[in-house]
């Protein structure tokens, strides 16, 4: 009688911890998704607030059944994703992804061409403005006055950005930065489905005579961005979502950049993200091995530091070649 009741005793503790079992291996199934890169991953929009649901990191999580991590900085450089890694803060995430999605680059290519307004608005004004953050915030602020010198500004150094000598080496400098993230992304996670998204050209839907500039100027540069990154995809192992040519071909503004406002903010509105994510998500069902039925989305926020180099600066605060 006592062995049975041992028996019986041992069977109902089995059962219970059945569910248990069962909801830790549902766990460990589920997808794990790994958003890296610059404000277009966190959803940024011109008014300082960000994106939520609607971004297209939650967009394809939420298609996919993935649990999530953002781990997206606004003004983030490639080497800003490197400091992210080298201070450990990303490594679960890293290393347990299925899917690994990366914005990058147009803050690298961009800083540049701050660079070369700066110094063309100081050379029309004799004023200095910071190139990182002054100039933004110039050019998408509410000083009128700011805001005409800087495009006066821009518009003498736009037609000549991509052709700049200082061009091919910024370009260059970020390659190698971008090659060493994937670099070491395949190091700790060799299996992950990487997939880099192309940089679209914000104002790609302007007209006017007095815009045109911004979006010759830009497209020039981001075309030969653009073109890196395709031509490395294989040897560095990831895959493209275009999200230049579906902005591009696009009947919808897709950015929050309006003309007839002059409204500059280059960032993609709730429009264009549904977009990025129908790029990324192309680029998903084109992959041999499906994930399986969908499963509840949970959401994963990444607690990054803000990421420094050695010295204690700012990491992605790259030195320009100039």
């Amino acid at each position: 009688m006592k062995k049975f009741l041992s028996l019986l005793t041992a069977l109902f503790l089995l059962l219970g911890l059945l569910p248990s079992a069962v909801l830790a291996e549902d766990a460990v199934e589920q997808p794990q998704y790994l958003a890296l890169g610059d404000s277009i991953t966190t959803g940024l929009q011109a008014d300082g607030t960000h994106l939520a649901d609607n971004n297209f990191v939650s967009i394809v999580a939420e298609n996919g059944g993935y649990a999530f991590t953002n781990a997206g900085i606004n003004t983030n450089y490639a080497t800003g994703i490197l400091a992210q890694f080298a201070d450990g803060s990303l490594d679960e995430a890293l290393a347990g992804a299925d899917l690994i999605t990366i914005t990058i680059g147009g803050n690298d290519m961009k800083l540049l061409l701050y660079h070369m307004i700066a110094e063309a608005y100081t050379a029309m004004t004799g004023l200095s403005i910071d190139p990182e953050f002054g100039v933004q915030e110039g050019i998408i602020g509410d000083d009128p006055i700011v805001r005409m010198n800087l495009l006066l500004a821009a518009g003498t150094v736009l037609p000549g950005f991509a052709e700049n000598p200082q061009f091919e080496p910024t370009l260059e400098a970020f390659l190698e930065n971008f090659r060493l993230v994937l670099e070491h992304i395949h190091t700790v996670n060799p299996d992950a489905d990487v997939i880099v998204c192309t940089q679209y050209n914000p104002y790609y839907r302007f007209t006017l005579p007095t815009s045109l500039i911004l979006k010759e100027g830009f497209e020039a540069g981001i075309l030969k961005l653009n073109q890196a990154i395709l031509d490395h995809a294989d040897e560095w192992g990831y895959l493209i979502a275009d999200v230049y040519t579906a902005f591009a071909n696009s009947e919808e503004n897709l950015s929050n950049a309006d003309e007839t406002v002059m409204q500059l903010d280059f960032h993609p509105n709730a429009a264009g993200h549904a977009v990025i994510a129908e790029c990324i998500q192309a680029v998903i069902d084109g992959l041999a091995d499906e994930t399986g039925a969908a499963v509840e989305t949970e959401e994963v926020i990444a607690d990054v530091p803000e990421a420094t180099d050695p010295n204690g600066e700012p990491a992605y605060a790259f030195t320009l070649i100039l």
